[in-house]
């Protein structure tokens, strides 16, 4: 008897948007939808040989039944799959398969699963809906499980925040940018993740679930899209970005009890229309105390590095916003750092070393920074510092004043950067030549001392700091 086979339907995930959404007006509303995602009933479809690709992931959906999950922001973003198939993910180079098959113990990935869920802002379920017909049916047993697993992995409860934020900006601003994430559940071996964030420089991606403390996922391979990696002149991450950051304002106070705060002016231009929220990255022990300028309201939980913020109107494709954010905390840190460089036969008995130190705690979030890899930039830096401390930044000093004991300084950067920080203490000031070089003589000493170092720390500072200047200008 002749066996008859339905033919294959093959779903290519094109970047066919749908109609915009109107953004959000509130952050926490959208967050807590996304986290409650569940199947619905009333919107359920049998699938007989269906394939999704996007890039080097192929999903095949052999016999099963997929479910649309209930909306996020007034849209479906969710489906999930029970039933039989298989997943592929193959990396196109040797070191990325050599990379799989050192995490993962094969090269590729070509597994039969028996579950996916998927979460997306592209064409995914305008094409799903074209191909598949919905109906309302009894839920099939095995739905909520795969959806909980993806969430699991996608959302931190604690901090209210999305670990992948390329979505979390598409729901708030109702957008679709290209967005997908599957969740697969194999029949042999642990869970693995596939991921497209048109963000990302390299934007194809297969994860794991995290191994450490804390931890959601690992990254096991990320590579770049079929039509770039043949293409040396693609667009660098940066510039993938809904925003281009054009320059920063910083005016920023160290008190004398060593409080960090800070007034940020930050000017945005859009390079996408329909943007109101913009996500920032912020040291998780700084507080907010108010948003300013083109922006009306922020989100940002306890302890979290993310903090959104919601401008008064969508922007059009080149047109610019000026943003303010106020904040402080505890920045600077003060007390011993030979605890993480001295042997562990270190005798605690003995006399503290370099219990007055002063250090920044973090060097790239002490200011709100956009983008992932985050953004250059051009800097001006006014900072008020306790004048008992010698203070340097980076950027060149246009001025500086004295008001009692407070010292003022003024920077500005000469070209947009992606690196800004700055340095404070009791340093002795050494010259060598055309380079001026602040050094603690007093640390060096005791870790002369202590590790039989030099005898001339100031110089030894200096003709160092000297020589790499010459060799970088």
């Amino acid at each position: 008897m002749p066996t008859y086979r339905l033919p294959t339907l093959v779903l290519l995930l094109l970047p066919v948007g749908l109609p915009a959404q109107t953004p959000a007006e509130r952050y926490e509303p959208v967050f807590e939808q996304l986290r409650q995602l569940a199947p619905r009933g009333d919107r359920l479809a049998v699938v007989h040989d269906l394939t999704l690709r996007r890039d080097v992931i192929k999903f095949h959906l052999e016999d099963g039944w997929i479910s649309l999950a209930t909306p996020v922001a007034g849209r479906t973003v969710a489906a999930v799959f029970v039933g039989h198939g298989s997943v592929s993910f193959v990396p196109p180079s040797v070191v990325e398969r050599a990379q799989v098959k050192r995490v993962l113990g094969d090269s590729v990935i070509d597994s039969r699963i028996t579950a996916a869920a998927f979460v997306f802002t592209d064409s995914t379920l305008a094409e799903l809906e074209h191909h598949l017909t919905f109906n309302e049916a009894s839920m099939p047993p095995g739905l909520t499980g795969p959806l909980g697993d993806l969430l699991d992995h996608l959302i931190d409860g604690r901090m209210r925040l999305v670990t992948q934020p390329t979505l979390m900006a598409a729901l708030l601003n109702g957008r679709e940018n290209g967005f997908f994430y599957g969740h697969v559940k194999r029949e042999h071996g642990e869970d693995v993740m596939l991921l497209v964030d048109p963000m990302d420089e390299e934007p194809v991606e297969l994860l794991r679930g995290g191994k450490e403390r804390g931890e959601k996922f690992q990254v096991v391979s990320e590579v770049r899209r079929e039509e770039d990696r043949t293409d040396t002149t693609t667009v660098a991450a940066g510039q993938r970005e809904p925003f281009e950051l054009d320059e920063y304002r910083v005016d920023a106070t160290v008190a004398k009890n060593l409080t960090f705060s800070a007034a940020v002016t930050l000017r945005l231009i859009a390079r996408q229309e329909g943007q109101r929220w913009v996500p920032f990255w912020l040291f998780s022990e700084m507080r907010v105390d108010s948003i300013g300028g083109a922006a009306d309201s922020s989100f940002r939980d306890k302890d979290s590095p993310e903090l959104w913020v919601r401008l008064r109107t969508p922007l059009r494709g080149g047109d610019s916003a000026v943003v303010r954010v106020s904040y402080h905390g505890d920045l600077i840190g003060f007390g011993s750092v030979m605890r993480g460089v001295l042997p562990k036969e270190y005798n605690p008995s003995l006399p503290a070393a370099l219990d007055q130190w002063l250090f920044v705690k973090t060097t790239q979030t002490w200011f709100p920074r956009y983008g992932s890899p985050p953004q250059p930039a051009d800097m001006d830096l006014t900072f008020h510092t306790p004048r008992r401390y010698h203070f340097a930044s980076i950027g060149r000093l246009l001025e500086t004043h004295t008001d009692g004991d407070v010292l003022t300084t003024h920077w500005v950067t000469e070209r947009p950067t992606d690196q800004a920080c700055f340095n404070l203490g009791e340093f002795d000031e050494v010259k060598m030549g055309p380079v001026t070089v602040q050094v603690n003589s007093d640390a060096h000493r005791q870790l002369s001392l202590l590790l039989f170092g030099q005898r001339d720390p100031g110089g030894d500072v200096g003709r160092d700091v000297s020589t790499s200047l010459a060799f970088f200008t």
